[in-house]
Parts: C-alpha cells; sequence; structure tokens
C-alpha cells in the first residue's frame, strides 16, 4: 500500500505540515471488517469510530483532523492512501 497526496505525488509516510503541533500522529480512514468505514489515529491504530457509509466517515475524521491540526489519509479503492485537506471538501468515489 502506497501513500499519495492529493496532488498525486507519491509520499514514504505521512508528513507533518509547517505550523502543526509536530505531532507525528495523523488520522486514516480505512474499509475494515464488513465494508465498515473505520476512523483510525495513527500510527498507533487507535479505533475511534466506525461507520457504514464513507462519506459519514470523512465528515467525521476531518473534524478530528481539523480541530486536532493533524494530517488526514484517506484510503481509495485501489487500497492507496491519499493525503486530504483536513479543511477542504473531499472528492468522494462511490465505493
Amino acid at each position: 500500500m502506497g501513500l499519495i497526496d492529493d496532488t498525486g505525488e507519491r509520499l514514504l509516510q505521512p508528513t507533518t505540515p509547517i505550523g502543526s503541533n509536530m505531532s507525528s500522529d495523523f488520522i486514516r480512514i480505512a474499509e475494515g471488517p464488513g465494508s465498515l468505514w473505520t476512523v483510525l489515529r495513527e500510527p498507533r491504530g487507535e479505533f475511534l469510530l466506525g461507520f457504514k457509509i464513507k462519506s459519514q466517515a470523512i465528515a467525521f475524521a476531518r473534524a478530528v483532523a481539523f480541530s486536532g491540526k493533524l494530517q488526514l489519509f484517506i484510503d481509495d479503492s485501489d487500497g492507496n492512501t491519499i493525503r486530504q485537506s483536513a479543511a477542504g471538501p473531499t472528492p468522494i468515489s462511490s465505493s
């Protein structure tokens, strides 16, 4: 599984933005068991909440990432992880 930012650039690992809290934590949305979309606080893999609808998971994760000044990563249907802005809209695929 690779990490890709919202410009399509491949990343080796999530980066911390300038002016952030310099934490290595980030928020990730991944498809879990039974088509449940899970919101995780990484790198610990701490489960925050699960949703049946991906757009609801994105809204929750965006709020958590924005309030904590954390990076937001969303898994796509191909298994790639894409970095998204915590403050802006996210194009949502049909999956």
